[in-house]
């Protein structure tokens, strides 16, 4: 026994870390989960919006996030993708994006895409679905058979046809919609796409590449506000 003993002690040691780790992981991701800005909106006791939020980005030390209010029918949404994903590489180990659904009324297919996307995230392939609806925005938007076109999508990044089609009609899909649209008509959000920057609004004519750049390295930089000279 005695022999077993340091045996013991560093087996002990190893699991403890271990478990640490765990709990240290898991405290990042909820803080992660927590991350989009702007704060609570006043009156509100907790932060509105869909969870767990679609977000990318590294799982801890992300200095700056975006959160995007968007809608997959939208054109100016559509031209700032690219960008988005552009600058989210650029960026990689200190940027988290947050994509938040806010279909328009005046867009005819546009919360049939945003379901389309939630139940593509059912199945964890949200971002894959993001892309491909942005991508070929032109060819579906204007669509007579649009779920055709969306199905025909799903299956094209790998979902299973039937889960998808049962979730599409799910209340839990249609109530992260909600809540995203709640949330983005605490802060103000009307048109799309808008866009934070931690706790600031981005002026529409900042959403370029460069705009982008030159806000999160002025956040990066500490800056506050960032957008004095702009709003």
């Amino acid at each position: 026994m005695k022999r077993l003993l340091p045996f013991l002690i560093i087996l002990a040691v190893a699991v403890a870390g271990a478990v640490g780790g765990m709990v240290i992981y898991n405290a990042k991701r909820f803080e992660l989960a927590n991350l989009p800005r702007p704060p609570v909106a006043p009156g509100m006791t907790e932060a509105l919006g869909a969870k767990p939020p679609h977000l990318r980005g590294p799982k801890k030390g992300a200095e700056v996030v975006l959160e995007e209010f968007g809608d997959f029918q939208c054109p100016p949404c559509g031209l700032i993708a690219p960008i988005m994903e552009k600058i989210e590489h650029e960026y990689a180990s200190k940027l988290v994006v947050v994509y938040r659904q806010f279909p328009l009324a005046m867009h005819q297919h546009a919360l049939k895409a945003a379901t389309v996307a939630e139940a593509a995230a059912a199945q964890g392939k949200f971002w894959e679905m993001h892309k491909l609806l942005y991508d070929k925005q032109n060819d579906w938007a204007e669509a007579n058979n649009v779920d055709s076109v969306f199905e025909a999508y799903a299956n094209q990044i790998g979902l299973a046809l039937d889960r998808y089609r049962a979730d599409l009609n799910a209340p839990e899909t249609s109530a992260r919609i909600e809540a995203d649209q709640e949330r983005g008509k605490s802060l103000g959000v009307i048109s799309t796409p808008t866009v934070f920057l931690n706790d600031e609004r981005i002026p529409f004519t900042e959403l370029t590449e460069n705009g982008l750049r030159r806000a999160i390295d002025a956040a990066l930089a500490g800056t506050k506000p960032i957008f004095q000279q702009t709003q």
